[in-house]
């Protein structure tokens, strides 16, 4: 007869879960293997403590945690009021559907990025590394004073202190510019830098400006030797081709003699039946994979082309050789991936290298995060081959990839470059994990301003979610009109009743009090931005179109069908997608849902008594006039 089973508590067994999770991540050491006919007990945590951590793995992924400064309380506090006080102007003013000022040109000491000290090598790792901590921790101190200095200017009138400027006040009024503050993921940065021949730079289609600021370009600008940079616009699905093509033009013109190219890293996927579901799956147009190939050739043929100074002399362009692989096969990038990996690599006696490195064309994918480059190189090798996230920085560690046996990618991971700009735009481009973002109430009044999102969402004010009681007066024909043309006038909106409004009409509200969720509506709604649910760009300098609804691509927007799905992972992101992903409804799909009254959720968690109540009047009725009768 088997032993009795031990009752179990569910306070053990969220403990066993906890731990089962924390051993998979590697911040708690895996238990021993148990013994034939062995099993295994409860787990248990004296006084309540996690179990030590004290593998290589567990120290490893906290090591490369991006770290940001924290918010204080009093910014806190003033931009919910701000979201709360602030009516919303409609219609969106022109000139906020074009990007910042900030973002297109600096405001202040130009700011760069962490450069890697010179080293010798008979300096130990120590050495290096105390070398390096010390002139980061130096960077840090000098980085932070001019972002204070931006955020808080000196007053313009040294004479009236309380005297400041329009940009002052802009500035003050939105939260300060996050960046990489951990040493352990610049680091990567370097690493790739070095090893990479051609530097690929992502940018989002969005707003491209904000993905290259001058801290990268002058970084880019001081490595030695000189790399050839190729700029990537992705994400052209959500903005469509002509922003694309605008953008393009833009930054051709902004930076001569730099290549730019468009891609696309996704496909629709067949829905299967009854899933009401929208997936995707890693894919490259065969346009966008040969303008992108025919940009790899222009720049490798300029590599391998010997300098302006020398082609005069015969014997030095005998005697000059190229810092990369001197032949490399091109034509099979445009084959299937099967294909690929046959192609037969050259023996030794043919290519004689001295360098290791030449065995490669080694290519560095770089970029902020979330902007898409593990998605580029699943979308390039046709497969699932690293995970994909929508939240930002998932990769931790930079990877290596042979595209060909002949061609490397080395992706590295997204780094938050510093810039003068506020943390509601990285917000709203996706750059910042939205999770560990305070301030929601912030980056939604940013956005709205932006974006009729009121009108997207196909909200309605929660000052109107009562209904009015029934007017019984009599009214002369005239009177009647001018009381319609009044009832009729559009009600102000504020961040704060975009929140509220999209959490009553989702059901979100707080479990003790019954209030709508405004915290979990930002959430929600930060999200769809930032993963392209709702379509948005801005528009580059000099775009002359007349717009009222800002940055929104309102033609994109009613071509997507699934849109507002339930914001699970689309499957071809990695299995890390669903962690950090919206699981709550956005907006209705279907027009039955849409015709439900605003008020659905007015009654909080005493909406069932209510209904009770008006259940058991009219049985009261119903009994009243049977005995009547």
């Amino acid at each position: 007869m088997p032993p009795r089973r031990k009752p179990q508590s569910a306070k053990a067994k969220k403990l066993e879960l906890q731990h089962a999770r924390a051993v998979k991540r590697g911040d708690e050491p895996a238990p021993p293997p148990l013994k034939p006919g062995q099993k295994r007990g409860p787990v248990t945590r004296r006084g309540g403590a996690p179990v030590p951590a004290t593998s290589a793995s567990a120290a490893a992924v906290r090591k490369l945690e991006s770290a940001f400064v924290r918010l204080d309380n009093d910014f806190l506090a003033q931009a919910k009021l701000r979201a709360s006080e602030n009516a919303l102007v409609r219609p969106i003013p022109r000139d906020l559907a074009l990007p910042p000022p900030e973002v297109l040109e600096s405001q202040g000491k130009p700011l760069v990025c962490p450069k890697r000290p010179k080293w010798h090598y008979e300096d130990t790792k120590k050495m290096v590394e105390a070398n390096e901590e010390a002139l980061f921790k130096k960077w840090l101190s000098e980085t932070d004073t001019a972002l204070h200095q931006w955020l808080h200017p000196p007053p313009a009138n040294a004479e009236d202190p309380d005297s400041v400027s329009g940009s002052t006040s802009a500035a003050k009024e939105w939260g300060p510019s996050y960046y990489e503050r951990n040493i352990e993921v610049w680091r990567q940065l370097w690493r790739v830098t070095e090893i990479s021949d051609i530097l690929i730079v992502l940018l989002d289609s969005r707003l491209p400006p904000l993905h290259f600021p001058p801290s990268l370009q002058s970084f880019l600008s001081t490595v030695k030797p000189p790399r050839k940079i190729i700029l990537v616009l992705t994400k052209a699905d959500i903005t469509g081709p002509k922003h694309c093509a605008a953008w393009s033009r833009w930054l051709e013109n902004r930076h001569p003699g730099v290549r730019v190219v468009t891609v696309e890293s996704y496909r629709p996927k067949p829905m299967a039946q009854g899933t009401g579901r929208h997936r995707v799956e890693s894919h490259i147009p065969p346009q966008s994979m040969q303008q992108f190939v025919d940009a790899l050739k222009a720049t490798y043929a300029e590599l391998t082309t010997p300098p302006e100074a020398i082609r005069h002399d015969p014997a030095k362009v005998a005697a000059w050789k190229p810092r990369v692989k001197e032949h490399v096969e091109w034509d099979v990038l445009m084959q299937p991936q099967d294909q690929r990996a046959s192609v037969p690599r050259r023996s030794d006696d043919q290519e004689p290298e001295d360098d290791e490195e030449k065995r490669y064309l080694t290519l560095g994918l770089i970029g902020q995060p979330n902007v898409g480059k593990s998605s580029l190189l699943n979308a390039l090798f046709g497969e699932h081959k690293v995970k994909a996230s929508r939240t930002p920085g998932k990769t931790k560690h930079f990877q290596t990839l042979f595209w060909t046996p002949e061609i490397r990618l080395c992706d590295c991971p997204g780094l938050v470059m510093p810039n003068y700009t506020h943390l509601e735009l990285q917000v709203l481009c996706g750059i910042l994990p939205i999770a560990r973002i305070p301030s929601l109430p912030s980056c939604v009044h940013y956005t709205a301003q932006r974006l009729p999102l009121e009108k997207i969402l196909n909200l309605s004010h929660p000052s109107g979610a009562t209904p009015a009681s029934e007017d019984k007066r009599t009214w002369r024909p005239e009177q009647l009109a001018r009381r319609a043309t009044q009832g009729s006038t559009e009600r102000e909106w504020t961040a704060m009743d975009i929140m509220t409004a999209f959490a009553e009409r989702n059901g979100w509200m707080t479990a003790k009090a019954g209030r709508p969720d405004v915290m979990r509506a930002g959430n929600a709604l930060m999200r769809a931005l930032a993963e392209g649910r709702i379509k948005w760009a801005f528009r580059p300098p000099g775009d002359d179109t007349v717009t009222e609804t800002g940055i929104w691509i309102a033609e994109l927007q009613a071509k997507d069908e699934e849109v507002w799905d339930d914001g699970e992972s689309d499957g071809e992101e990695g299995d890390d997608a669903s962690e950090t992903d919206s699981t709550e409804k956005s907006t209705p799909d279907s027009e039955e849902e849409e015709e439900k009254p605003a008020n659905t959720f007015t009654a909080g968690r005493f909406g069932a008594l209510v209904e009770d109540n008006d259940d058991d009047d009219k049985r009261d009725d119903s009994e009243e006039s049977s005995d009547q009768g």
